[in-house]
């Protein structure tokens, strides 16, 4: 059976306090429902109570009948009628004045105090709800201020490997050239064949065939948002997407994996040479909107197209593409 926390809340918070606030809301009009029927047995009491007394003073006002009986059977039976008019006319009259006083009136002024708590509830939380969303996304803008300045951070320091390298790490000009010597051909068995191995991407925690490397690419190119990415001097490439897309699109195909995962798993397709980085020094991935990458297949044919068409940007003349 459900709890209280799998009935109500839900990721955004403001719709489970709308379901919520909706049962309480329902919860006063059942209120309201309870006093209106006590009230109108109250008030059914009464109208009875006053019809009752109203039936001894109408009988008497008939006069010569058993006021000239004295004291016959009939006469005493009569008596005990009126009695028992009266009698039942007062207790009705107290069953609605405590109807009254320990129904209505409390549970009226204790209906109307709840109501109150109900509404001063929901207009603080919805002020917080408020606020929380907007913190919500002050804490996702500077997350993708955070993830561009690592990257930056990134992209420098792979600069400077690249631009100061140690003069001992250099290839050396002057080696020395291997001596080939050359033996009598001798004939020989034809070689076994060798049986062909199968080649294999490790992505993430798995291990994938070309067949389902092609499969998964496909599918990204097919719900993932691409565009076109200009580079200055170097072009315009198509069928780019942003490093927060990709990451998005793994978290909701592949059952709400955490970031640092997805951003492992961009790692890898990069590492394998299926996605590439535009205009960025460096190959390091990261969940970034401004962060923009081309997809890329190694030979795998995706919808028909082969690596050149699907990863092809515009260029200028003599500029070759990255």
């Amino acid at each position: 059976m459900p709890g209280f926390a799998d009935s109500f809340w839900s990721s955004d918070y403001a719709a489970g306090l709308g379901v919520l606030f909706s049962k309480l809301q329902q919860g006063v009009l059942e209120n309201r429902q309870v006093l209106t029927i006590a009230r109108l047995r109250a008030e059914a009491e009464e109208t009875y109570s006053s019809r009752l007394s109203e039936i001894t003073p109408s009988a008497d006002k008939v006069t010569g009948g058993f006021t000239r009986d004295d004291g016959a059977t009939v006469r005493k039976a009569f008596d005990g009628m009126r009695n028992e008019m009266q009698d039942a006319a007062r207790n009705h009259h107290r069953i609605a004045q405590s109807i009254r006083d320990l129904v209505v009136n409390p549970f009226s002024r204790w209906c109307d105090a709840h109501e109150a708590r109900i509404q001063d509830s929901q207009d603080e939380l919805q002020v917080r709800i408020k606020a929380h969303d907007r913190q919500a996304e002050a804490v996702k803008k500077l997350r993708s201020v955070y993830f561009n300045k690592c990257r930056l951070v990134e992209d420098l320091e792979e600069e400077n490997k690249l631009a100061f390298q140690d003069p001992e790490n250099s290839p050396k000009q002057n080696q020395n050239i291997p001596e080939i010597k050359v033996q009598p051909h001798k004939e020989e068995a034809p070689p076994a064949q060798e049986e062909e191995e199968e080649i294999l991407y490790e992505i993430g925690d798995d291990t994938y065939q070309p067949e389902q490397v092609k499969k998964i690419l496909s599918q990204m190119l097919t719900s993932i948002k691409m565009g076109e990415t200009k580079v200055p001097i170097l072009g315009t490439y198509l069928n780019t997407s942003s490093g927060s897309d990709i990451v998005e699109y793994l978290q909701r195909s592949m059952g709400n994996i955490s970031v640092a995962y997805a951003e492992r798993i961009g790692q890898d397709l990069i590492a394998n040479g299926f996605l590439r980085l535009i205009g960025n020094v460096g190959n390091n991935f990261a969940n970034s909107s401004k962060l923009f990458l081309s997809v890329a297949t190694q030979g795998l044919p995706i919808g028909g197209c082969s690596r050149e068409e699907v990863y092809q940007p515009y260029f200028l003349p003599g500029l070759d593409w990255l």
